[in-house]
């Protein structure tokens, strides 16, 4: 991190600190493009199966995830 990024950083955290009412913050907008990027299946070793299947249904849940039929 640069000198002028500490030197942020610092500035922020004392900033933030002294905020009674919460942070003021900016909006913000993501412009999302391009098209999904599909990969070759890879085997998931047996002892992680269970967490990860329970890891991808929460983020298909919250909608992080959109589930596929095929990947072709």
């Amino acid at each position: 991190m640069s000198d002028s990024q500490q030197s942020r950083l610092r500035h922020l955290v004392l900033e933030c600190s002294k905020a009674k009412g919460g942070i003021k913050m900016t909006p913000v907008s993501l412009e999302v493009t391009g098209s999904p990027v599909f990969m070759k299946r890879r085997i998931i070793p047996l002892g992680l199966r269970d967490p990860v299947e329970k890891a991808l249904s929460e983020m298909a849940s919250k909608e992080v995830l959109t589930p596929v039929n095929s990947s072709s």
